[in-house]
């Protein structure tokens, strides 16, 4: 296992304060407390008095534990990343020699990431998907195991996440079928328009009398254009669109934060029922 800890911004002393009352000298706000960065006193987050802190430390080496329990490879990249100021944790494990190729020379590879937060936005979860390695998209799929999502706890179930892996992977093997049928499955193009507006971006437009973010429906309908330039007017082509949007994310003061925010978009709006009206038959 190769270890990317270049990024070692992730591991600092969490300190947990009562927050005095600025009315009341000496006193302090009952059921209140402040989370904060031990090596910069940055307050992250200000909690309620149960609020539970997992610490980053923890989640790291428990999915170490998980990866290596999976057992899927013994060749993996490991990489761990401070977000957000250090609020938020991303820990991602690609699997060079685990790939499937649906297309000749368009691989995909596997990958598990884990996210953790110290502001509350994010309780502990896992999650399994693909990296398109031809344009870097992370591949969601609606058929992954849902992760596991734990709050107010600072135990993570090692074997839990171990096999959730294990089974991720075997779906993930499932995935060239899947996405071959994509190619051959034909789409139309207004409807993927609307779909965009009433699956994808929607709610969004909050400077518009629109129900949807302009900006956003104008980017998702040129990628479309480009998709199908290249796939023609397929699923896959609209797949591709959808994987690029959420993943393409580097203009974000936190990109990270923005895809994984898009990528559960994308993930829910493929389990609608709106995503298999678009195949034309």
């Amino acid at each position: 296992m190769a270890l990317d800890f270049s990024d070692i911004s992730w591991d600092f002393q969490v300190l947990e304060e009562r927050i005095p009352h600025p009315l009341k000298g000496g006193e302090y706000i009952d059921g209140l407390k402040a989370i904060i960065n031990g090596n910069t006193n940055e307050v992250l987050h200000v909690a309620g008095e149960n609020y539970t802190v997992l610490h980053n430390l923890d989640v790291v080496e428990a999915l170490k534990a998980s990866i290596k329990g999976a057992n899927v490879s013994q060749d993996c990249e490991f990489s761990v990343k401070s977000v957000d100021d250090g609020r938020k944790l991303v820990c991602e494990v690609l699997y060079p020699d685990v790939t499937i190729e649906p297309k000749v020379g368009d691989f995909t590879q596997f990958r598990v990431r884990a996210y953790n937060s110290y502001d509350g936005k994010w309780p502990f979860s896992e999650e399994c998907d693909g990296v398109r390695l031809i344009c870097d998209n992370g591949m969601v799929s609606p058929l992954m195991i849902s992760a596991q999502r734990l709050r107010h706890t600072t135990s993570i179930n090692i074997e839990g996440v171990s096999h959730r892996i294990v089974k991720n992977f075997e779906m993930f093997q499932t995935q060239q079928e899947v996405w071959s049928k994509m190619m051959l499955t034909k789409v139309d193009k207004k409807q993927c328009l609307e779909f965009f507006k009433k699956r994808v971006c929607f709610n969004q437009g909050k400077t518009t009398k629109e129900p949807y973010s302009l900006k956003q429906f104008a980017r998702l309908s040129d990628q479309l254009n480009y998709e199908m330039g290249i796939h023609g007017p397929t699923q896959w082509a609209l797949y591709n669109c959808l994987t690029f949007w959420s993943t393409h994310t580097g203009e974000y003061a936190n990109p990270e934060v923005t895809t994984r925010a898009r990528e559960r978009l994308v993930r829910d709006a493929m389990k609608s029922s709106a995503w298999h009206d678009l195949e034309l038959v």
